[in-house]
């Protein structure tokens, strides 16, 4: 007991470590942070209601984040906060997972550590992204669902169907757990032959009923919301164009404390996949999202565990979230970060494989175990060194101090506004200016078509290998290039206007 505890705990202890190095020393931001979630913290701490609750993005990790920011902590430190808070809080409900699969506690809390050292893990759980919220409430539905197989209690119930909101409230897509979750929890109340039949089904029906009453209970302010902004009550915008094929209110997103040009920014055709493409291509996420080492070794785990004929009800339960998790995605998104709930789910198995290889080992040579338990931690360490790249690396900081920079400079452009805007091809820059982020394209036909819309920014960010973006600009006699210190990017400033 004690070595499972101290074993545990030191989990806990480096889990936190990982993520007070992000909270305080990243500033790699990806795209949608910027771009959205970021904004959204900033609109909630300023009381901005209606940018605060975008009715296209998730607003359960954004409206946390903003009360932290509300407090003062900046936009996108608060939704770092609020990732690793998801990213540790999985630990004990995870540890809790395992023991019900692996029988033991001192494997439950190797197979944690297994999950704080994963470098997807920590890449995507420690940026201020919304995957560790998603991936805690699936733990949590998961943990409950296997404490109602022991005993059917309806503080399960009730909590069963706050999780199942929070994670409905998380992530758009996963709307489409919610339905088998229910019937896994259903499913576990019939299989019980303690209970006679029809008390089996009205135990269901009861069961099932509250779940849903409390899920809509919770979930009610997000569904009045849309239902006034589009005229259709769903969680997320892009949910309604599945509910109905007819035409419905569109909010004006073409202006608003985000993106203020109304054409995008040019995707390669490379990264647009169709047909087989965007199959295998869905093929490579899922293994990498799985992490391929981990994955290996969770197919041995599998192939081993089918063999004792064990919990497999329960395994299968953590099989579906898999494939429906990779079905809706395959058709909608392929993301490596959309991917890691596979790699969690299938941690009971990654375990049963690593300690089958372990075992073969130690029965070849008793004496390699110090060498194993050596090799084991450098596998760990250099893990983790590849999971906080984003902090090691600091690749872009120059974002970061060119909107900094930009910032402290913004009397260099002829704006009396008290929000500033700057007009890049990517969002960054804008907002760690704290200003409006206007979308520009770096291609130099879409540029020029928005010339006119660039000229209502007050300062415009170019790459230095958007050399034809850049000498168009430098024609434009609105806009003058400033002298900084960054060799990156050219920054222009719109020149003040003349009084006549």
């Amino acid at each position: 007991m004690l070595k499972k505890n101290r074993i545990l705990i030191w989990t806990i202890i480096l889990a936190c470590l990982i993520s007070i190095l992000h909270i305080f020393f990243c500033f790699d931001v990806y795209d949608d942070i910027a771009a959205w979630y970021a904004p959204m913290t900033r609109a909630f701490a300023e009381g901005d209601w209606n940018n605060a609750f975008v009715p296209t993005v998730p607003i359960l990790s954004t409206s946390m984040a903003g009360l932290l920011s509300y407090l003062g902590l900046g936009p996108f430190r608060a939704l770092v906060v609020i990732s690793c808070l998801f990213y540790v809080a999985s630990i004990p409900i995870l540890y809790y997972i395992l023991k019900y699969f692996l029988k033991r506690e001192d494997y439950a809390a190797w197979g944690c550590v297994l999950y704080v050292v994963a470098p997807k893990i920590i890449r995507f759980s420690c940026t201020g992204l919304l995957n560790p919220a998603k991936n805690f409430f699936i733990l949590a539905a998961i943990a409950l669902i296997l404490a109602s197989i022991k005993r059917l209690k309806w503080i399960n119930t009730l909590l069963l169907g706050i999780v199942l909101a929070g994670l409905a409230l998380a992530r758009a897509e996963t709307i489409i757990f919610l339905p088998f979750l229910v019937l896994w929890y259903a499913y576990f109340i019939f299989i019980d032959k303690k209970v006679e039949l029809k008390k089996r089904l009205s135990l269901i029906f009861i069961h099932c009923l509250a779940i849903t009453i409390i899920f809509f209970i919770c979930v009610s302010p997000r569904l009045y919301q849309t239902y006034k902004l589009i005229g259709i009550p769903v969680l997320d915008q892009r949910q309604a164009h599945i509910i109905t094929s007819t035409s419905f209110a569109q909010p004006d997103c073409t202006r608003t404390p985000f993106v203020i040009a109304k054409s995008k920014t040019i995707i390669p055709a490379t990264k647009i996949k169709q047909g087989w493409a965007k199959i295998w291509q869905g093929v490579e996420c899922f293994t990498r999202g799985a992490y391929t080492p981990y994955l290996i070794l969770a197919l041995l785990g599998i192939y081993l565990w089918w063999k004792k004929k064990k919990d497999r009800a329960e395994a299968f339960m953590l099989f579906s979230i898999v494939l429906i998790n990779s079905a809706v995605l395959i058709t909608i998104v392929n993301s490596v970060r959309y991917y890691t709930i596979t790699l969690i789910m299938l941690l009971p198995f990654t375990f049963i494989g690593i300690k089958f290889i372990w075992d073969l080992v130690l029965s070849y040579k008793k004496f390699l175990k110090p060498v194993l338990v050596i090799a084991l931690s450098v596998v760990a360490i250099l893990q983790i060194m590849n999971g906080v790249k984003k902090v090691i690396k600091r690749k872009y900081d120059y974002e970061y101090k060119t909107g900094l920079w930009i910032q402290a400079n913004k009397d260099k452009s002829g704006t009396s506004r008290s929000r500033i805007i700057v007009a890049a091809a990517q969002p960054q820059y804008s907002l760690w200016a704290d200003a409006v982020w206007m979308n520009i394209s770096d291609n130099k036909i879409q540029f020029t078509e928005q010339l006119n819309e660039i000229k209502e920014a007050d300062f415009v960010v170019l790459e230095n290998d958007q050399e034809e973006t850049i000498e168009i600009l430098k024609q434009q006699k609105e806009f003058k290039l400033l002298k900084q210190q960054h060799p990156e990017v050219l920054i222009f400033a719109k020149l003040k206007r003349r009084r006549k």
